[in-house]
């Protein structure tokens, strides 16, 4: 009975824990990322954001990728800053014709500010890929 008990134990722990993971993670916006980015956050900045700031976190972490939407000319900069603004040091920037290859990218302390450097037409967004530090 005892063997029975601890079976049916371990198959229901099991059958719960394959309920909870995410299989493909999905950015705000439904599209699909890299398996490599599940359980880490995205941030969006589009043509609704314009060139104004966005505040993706608060608090520590790093910057993992970022995907731009389309081809364009267009340019991202990273703020180490708690709030959203266009006026603390840059950490860094992003031209759409670089993104492809590899990056390494800044940590953050205070938080995550994020910005177009242009004005983003219509359709087009960057995905911003980040993880905080564990608290």
């Amino acid at each position: 009975m005892k063997k029975v008990y601890l079976t049916a134990l371990l198959s229901v722990g099991l059958s719960i824990s394959a309920f909870a993971v995410q299989r493909v993670p999905l950015d705000s916006k439904g599209n699909s990322l890299d398996y490599r980015y599940a359980g880490v956050s995205t941030c969006v900045i589009g043509n609704s954001t314009g060139t104004n700031a966005v505040l993706c976190a608060t608090g520590a972490g790093i910057i993992l990728d970022v995907f731009p939407s389309t081809t364009s000319t267009e340019s991202i900069v990273f703020r180490d800053s708690a709030t959203a603004n266009t006026s603390s040091t840059i950490l860094g920037a992003v031209a759409q014709a670089s993104v492809s290859g590899s990056h390494i990218y800044p940590r953050f302390k205070n938080g995550l500010s994020v910005n177009s450097a242009s004005t983003i037409a219509g359709g087009t967004y960057w995905t911003v890929i980040y993880s905080q530090d564990i608290k």
